[in-house]
């Protein structure tokens, strides 16, 4: 009867670790919205240059970066970023004033994740093309 008795003790707590829940992944960090706004301009030297203000929305979780490139002709021609902690959703905007007014343009939205020193991305969006 002892016997019995262990083993079924055994037996419950088997199934007990077999049906425990399993811990939910944490949320990934992913770019849900953007808005692209033509701001004003600024001279550099001969050239008059378009401002552009980017908002991006984002889940994260943990230490990150975001950051926003303003792309022209291919080449990154300006970016801006902020440092969020903790986890949930954030707002960020930056402002960006790379490209001479006419130029056609684009940006690519990053949140980041490590040091400063090294950064890896955890999501990325690209947003279309805008001349103003």
């Amino acid at each position: 009867m002892r016997r019995m008795t262990i083993v079924v003790g055994i037996l419950i707590a088997m199934l007990g670790f077999a049906v425990a829940p399993v811990a939910a992944a944490p949320p990934s960090d992913s770019i849900g919205s953007w808005q692209v706004t033509c701001g004003g301009t600024i001279q550099s030297g001969s050239e008059l240059h378009r401002v552009y203000s980017v908002s991006m929305t984002f889940d994260y979780t943990g230490k990150k970066e975001a950051r926003i490139y303003e792309y022209s002709q291919g080449a990154a021609i300006d970016s801006d970023h902020a440092w969020f902690h903790g986890n949930g959703q954030a707002t960020f905007t930056g402002t960006v004033a790379g490209a001479p007014v006419g130029s056609t343009v684009s940006f690519v939205l990053y949140v980041l994740k490590g040091s400063h020193h090294q950064l890896t991305p955890t999501a990325t969006a690209t947003t279309t093309t805008y001349s103003c």
